[in-house]
């Protein structure tokens, strides 16, 4: 058997590994929702009240694309001056794995048609449990859809990917985009579930777009 034969043969099994590593953890994640939503989340905030924190605002901010796109020009900035020849693989890397967790997080809450544990009503959020619609009826009506967390896919689809292109920034980044999942709980705009299949999602499309792109590492 060839080498690259091998390593294909490898790379099938490990992300095979993955699926199933990541399907444990949603299930685990489905089955303590209620438990964590109760744990965790405030009881009836107001949305203006979540938003005049900057604490909240800063970490909510990580699971935005303006903020990966503003690293992805870091990048081209450091590695211009360090002369690098190929800086775009890096530049294009961190937010493309941003955009595309992202852009993959809405297109499967339209998909699987879950709504949030709360519903906005006058400015707050009220708990209304599970409310599941028909799968794909979130191309009809898109309104309170949560499954999965776009905020967190994309705060994962960065910091692996910034992980990836600079190891020496991995745990921070992946610090950061762990507390932003942890802040859409807590501001009860999310199932524990939402925010880990939003993980999931981040990682796998950080994963496809570093590895189509052939990085350079520090």
């Amino acid at each position: 058997m060839s080498e690259h034969v091998t390593h294909r043969v490898a790379r099938r099994a490990s992300w095979r590994a993955w699926t199933v590593l990541g399907g444990l953890l949603l299930l685990l994640a489905h089955t303590l929702d209620h438990h964590a939503y109760h744990a965790l989340a405030i009881s009836k905030p107001t949305l203006s009240e979540w938003e005049s924190h900057a604490w909240y605002r800063t970490i909510k901010s990580v699971g935005e694309l303006p903020v990966w796109l503003i690293v992805g020009l870091i990048l081209v900035v450091a590695d211009r001056l360090r002369r690098v020849q190929r800086w775009w693989p890096r530049a294009l890397a961190v937010p493309l794995g941003a955009a595309c967790a992202g852009l993959t997080a809405e297109l499967l809450k339209l998909i699987l048609s879950r709504e949030r544990p709360t519903r906005l009503i006058d400015g707050e959020f009220h708990f209304q449990g599970y409310v599941w619609h028909a799968p794909l009826s979130g191309f009809i009506d898109s309104a309170n859809l949560g499954l999965p967390s776009s905020h967190a896919a994309t705060a994962f689809g960065g910091a692996i990917a910034l992980g990836l292109v600079l190891p020496r920034a991995r745990y921070p980044a992946w610090a950061l985009a762990s507390l932003c999942a942890f802040s859409r709980v807590v501001a009860s705009a999310h199932w524990l579930s939402d925010v880990v299949l939003g993980a999931i999602v981040g990682y796998a499309l950080a994963m496809f777009v570093c590895s189509r792109l052939r990085l350079p590492t520090d």
